[in-house]
């Protein structure tokens, strides 16, 4: 499936499992986004990224993101209700490793690159978007 920021292959189980493989392009960065239920491991499987996240508080208006770098064989566990983004500092190959495959309605999109629809932020969020992810 062809996205803005590169390509994304997904393998359903029929059971509490789902995995992506995730082509991101170098330079590009995917939403800043949360799901709702849905928790992720994130492994990056070549390449490097900049990992952006925050914990359950950031949506609660209460501190800010930690930025993180990783490459081939490092891994970032992102529980639900915590927002994050990945952006590509060289072309990437990440596997997303989720507990369930949930509806569309699950993610909830904070800032996107890609004029993609976005929730209405938080003024705390949109403190956080102005500081980390300048137009």
């Amino acid at each position: 499936l062809s996205k803005p920021w590169g390509d994304e292959t997904m393998w359903r189980s029929p059971g509490a499992v789902a995995v992506k493989t995730l082509t991101l392009n170098q330079g590009k960065r995917n939403s800043f986004k949360y799901n709702k239920l849905k928790d992720e491991l994130l492994i990056c499987a070549s390449g490097k990224i900049k990992a952006y996240f925050g914990d359950e508080d950031l949506l609660k208006g209460i501190g800010d993101l930690q930025v993180a770098n990783l490459e081939a064989g490092m891994a970032l566990a992102v529980q639900s209700n915590c927002p994050y983004r990945l952006e590509a500092i060289e072309d990437s190959v990440i596997l997303e490793v989720s507990t369930k495959q949930l509806t569309a309605n699950d993610i909830i999109r904070l800032h996107d690159d890609y004029d993609r629809e976005v929730s209405e932020p938080t003024q705390h969020i949109k403190k956080v978007i102005k500081k980390w992810f300048p137009i």
